[in-house]
C-alpha cells in the first residue's frame, strides 16, 4: 500500500464492489423472469411426451429443472443432447 500501513483500506477496489453488487441485484428479477420463461417453455414441451417426467416441483428454482426419461441411459441422453449444444448432467 505504497508504504503505508497494511490496515489502509483500499477504497477504489471497495467502490468497486458496491457498484458490481448494485449491477448484479438490479440484473436480479429480469434474469429470475428469463429463467421462469425458459422453464414454463420447457415444462409445456416435455408434457407432449407423456413417457418423459418433470420431477421438480412448480415453485422450485427457475435455473434448475429436473426431467426423469425412464428406460434411457444417461450417458444416451448427455452425447443426444450435447449433439444439439444442450449441456445436461446426470448428477447432481
Amino acid at each position: 500500500e505504497f508504504g503505508v500501513r497494511s490496515g489502509t483500506v483500499n477504497l477504489p477496489m471497495a467502490v468497486s464492489m458496491v457498484k458490481a453488487i448494485n449491477n448484479a441485484v438490479k440484473q436480479t428479477d429480469e434474469l429470475h423472469q428469463k429463467l421462469t420463461s425458459y422453464q414454463q417453455q420447457i415444462r409445456e414441451m416435455v408434457q407432449s411426451y407423456p413417457v418423459v417426467k418433470i420431477n421438480s416441483p412448480k415453485d422450485a428454482a427457475p435455473q434448475i429443472i429436473n426431467i426423469g426419461f425412464p428406460g434411457v441411459k444417461g450417458e444416451v441422453l448427455v452425447n443426444a443432447f450435447s449433439k444439439q449444444d444442450i449441456m445436461v448432467s446426470t448428477t447432481s
